[in-house]
């Protein structure tokens, strides 16, 4: 998937190198939050890119009995932690872009940016309105993308507090007798302390809005979807109003 994500990839465009030097029309602080808006919109393609094809990905040629256990394989063990920190990565990332948004409330007062708000399509626009509102610790969780939102808004991210991880330890591997595993090699490559990221997901997953984790990965898409509309839509308009678009030959 990775491979056929890259082939997918636009010709290369370039713009004026001036776009995100502030003047009397654009601030520097605009251009900043723009700039750090964008750094947001890649990384969180990066970790969907890796996210999808993980989802994706299983051992051929391999049946199980019942389809909802989760086959005692080093395999799935990866897979599993490594989709795990993605969740994490993600979350931790849509707090980022919250607290970017709450201390850039100067400009999002701007007429500058207010300017290129009134120029966004109508659906990124709503969704930039939720992304807003949810950032200031209001809006409606009533929404679907709101309800998303809210899963995440106050939830732990990429921490390692040894005592709440102890609890999922506890909780998974004593009070419900799962068994601890772990592959033991001479290299990074060959080795893995599956228990370590199970005692994390066991408090992570408890921590959560109560959702099954068809709704849990339904949400993550919404908020990748809603995430990509609003600030695709809000950085290509900027640079626009900015610079005028310019093919690269053989890019």
């Amino acid at each position: 998937m990775i491979k056929e994500s890259l082939s997918k990839l636009s010709p290369l465009e370039t713009f004026n190198k001036e776009a995100f030097i502030g003047d009397h029309e654009y601030g520097q602080d605009l251009c900043n939050f723009v700039l750090a808006l964008s750094l947001i919109w890649n990384d969180t393609k990066n970790i969907m890119l890796f996210y999808e094809y993980l989802k994706d990905l299983k051992p051929k040629d391999i049946e199980f009995s019942d389809p909802n256990a989760m086959p005692i394989m080093p395999i799935w063990g990866e897979i599993s932690g490594i989709k795990f920190y993605l969740e994490k990565s993600l979350i931790a990332l849509i707090h980022e872009l919250f607290s970017l948004i709450r201390n850039s409330k100067d400009v999002l007062e701007s007429n500058s940016f207010k300017t290129i708000y009134k120029q966004l399509r109508r659906n990124c626009r709503e969704s930039w309105d939720t992304i807003i509102s949810f950032a200031s610790g209001g809006a409606d969780s009533k929404t679907p993308l709101g309800k998303a939102l809210l899963m995440v808004r106050h939830k732990i991210t990429n921490h390692y507090d040894k005592n709440e991880i102890f609890k999922g330890y506890k909780k998974k591997f004593l009070l419900e007798s799962s068994i601890p595993y772990i592959s033991r090699g001479n290299r990074m490559l060959e080795e893995r302390f599956y228990f370590a990221d199970a005692a994390a997901q066991e408090y992570y997953r408890s921590q959560l809005e109560k959702v099954t984790s068809e709704e849990f990965h339904k949400n993550i898409n919404l908020i990748k979807n809603s995430i990509n509309l609003a600030l695709q839509n809000l950085i290509e308009t900027f640079i626009q109003g900015r610079s005028a678009w310019k093919q690269v030959k053989n890019g």
